[in-house]
């Protein structure tokens, strides 16, 4: 019940940028002093500030940007990343790219790549939907728009992907650590970026090195389960060389 109520307070400070300990406690059916318990344990892990009466999406580097305002930030590192990341495919090949602005870099790299693309992100099917060398596929399902996140999630979108085979993955995280893993801020992209994982045989992690370190909600996969993290130079050396030494993952730090 716990990630559940961290889950919804996750996704209206997302919609409305703050709430409040009453409304939440009468929507959740628990008392105001659980709220507040939730409140805490969530500002410890950074992803929110407490305020008298509530608490307020936090807008720092382990914060809840909006996705079209995270898209303004890191945008050299991201695209260094996806030119990075397009190296990795080979015409012919079966690629599954996940959602998030990181992986979105990725598209203009292969737009003239002869291969086959399944994606849950609306944005990248738009981009690729014009690109006659790419058979696409778009895996459907319940559309999630919070903070302009234009994502597919839900159980119709996970039998699409298990019913994939993939060559390699691209997967975005909104946060990531030697101890905690891949993480991200919504359960069901966790669900998502699950199924992902296991659809593709080379499983290739995209994230700037402002995820490094940080905390989301919900962990979807140890560093052990990728094969390759791509990130930028502004990563801490001596963590990258504990994820190659320790985690068995090759990083490129581009």
């Amino acid at each position: 019940m716990l990630i559940k109520r961290m889950q919804l307070i996750c996704d209206k400070l997302e919609e409305d940028g703050s709430v409040g300990i009453r409304p939440l406690s009468e929507e959740l059916g628990v008392t105001e002093k659980t709220i507040r318990q939730d409140l805490i344990k969530m500002e410890n892990m950074g992803l929110l500030d407490r305020v008298r009466g509530g608490a307020v999406a936090k807008r720092t580097t382990n914060g809840i940007f909006p996705i079209n305002d995270r898209r303004k930030h890191h945008t050299d590192e991201k695209r260094r990343i996806g030119r990075a990341a397009a190296q990795l495919i080979k015409d012919g090949d079966i690629v599954i790219i996940d959602n998030g602005t990181t992986t979105q870099a990725l598209v203009e790299f292969i737009k003239n790549k002869r291969i086959i693309v399944i994606t849950n992100d609306l944005i990248i099917t738009n981009a690729l939907k014009d690109c006659p060398s790419i058979t696409l596929y778009s895996t459907g399902g319940k559309l999630r728009r919070d903070a302009d996140n234009y994502s597919f999630v839900g159980q119709d979108t996970i039998h699409t992907i298990q019913q994939k085979n993939a060559c390699i993955a691209f997967i975005g995280t909104s946060a990531f650590s030697f101890e905690q893993g891949l993480m991200t801020f919504s359960e069901e992209e966790a669900e998502v970026k699950r199924a992902i994982i296991h659809a593709a045989v080379q499983k290739v992690c995209l994230a700037d090195s402002t995820k490094l370190g940080e905390i989301a909600l919900a962990c979807f996969a140890a560093i052990s389960d990728i094969d390759v993290l791509i990130t930028d130079t502004g990563a801490n050396s001596k963590e990258l060389e504990k994820l190659e030494k320790e985690g068995g993952v090759q990083v490129l730090a581009v």
